[in-house]
């Protein structure tokens, strides 16, 4: 038997209104934007998957949701220290930023918005009554702490090069979280100018 080769279809063209970025540096409204298009793409996934698990039906999406989750995240923190005077040459330095999105929560500039978001993911736990998940106990920046581990370098970027099975956390919490955070980021904005203000 013998295979037949057709060529290659043309390769299409670019609408005409497409642009290659030149380069330069996106301000945070783009990172915002970008964040939300991260968000949405992982609510999306999360939702099929747990449709499919009502039904009983296998479908494989949690890792691929939980690490569009992190690149919004990490979207939504680089946007909101752009806002205070950070420098992109800054937020690249892979050994103070990069990936580390837990690292950059846990900075000062996020001090009044560890206990907001930990308000929205406890009304997720309560609301969603998900059976592993204990609100007495349950943190959001555990959650945070462990999406950067499979996110980040610390397990050979598991989430992207799996070694065999990656366990990854119950991520709705953080879903809520970051809707939330991204629909009210001009009043998180005003928060933080009255902070520096006082």
């Amino acid at each position: 038997m013998r295979l037949e080769v057709q060529g290659m279809p043309d390769r299409p063209k670019p609408p005409s209104d497409f642009k290659v970025p030149d380069g330069q540096d996106g301000g945070p409204d783009d990172y915002y934007s970008l964040a939300e298009n991260y968000l949405l793409a992982a609510e999306i996934l999360w939702k099929q998957e747990r449709e499919h698990r009502e039904k009983e039906e296998r479908l494989p999406v949690v890792a691929p949701a939980t690490q569009l989750l992190g690149i919004g995240f990490e979207l939504f923190l680089k946007a909101q220290l752009l806002e205070r005077g950070y420098e992109h040459k800054q937020l690249r330095d892979r050994h103070k930023f990069g990936h580390q999105i837990h690292r950059m929560w846990m900075m000062p500039e996020f001090d009044l918005l560890r206990p907001l978001a930990q308000e929205i993911a406890e009304k997720c736990v309560i609301v969603k009554q998900s059976p592993i998940l204990d609100p007495k106990v349950y943190t959001i920046d555990w959650t945070i702490e462990t999406i950067e581990m499979l996110y980040g370098s610390e397990s050979h970027y598991a989430l992207r090069y799996p070694k065999g099975v990656t366990n990854v956390p119950y991520i709705q919490p953080l879903l809520w979280v970051l809707a939330e955070f991204l629909a009210k980021r001009e009043a998180i904005s005003q928060l933080h100018s009255q902070q520096r203000s006082i």
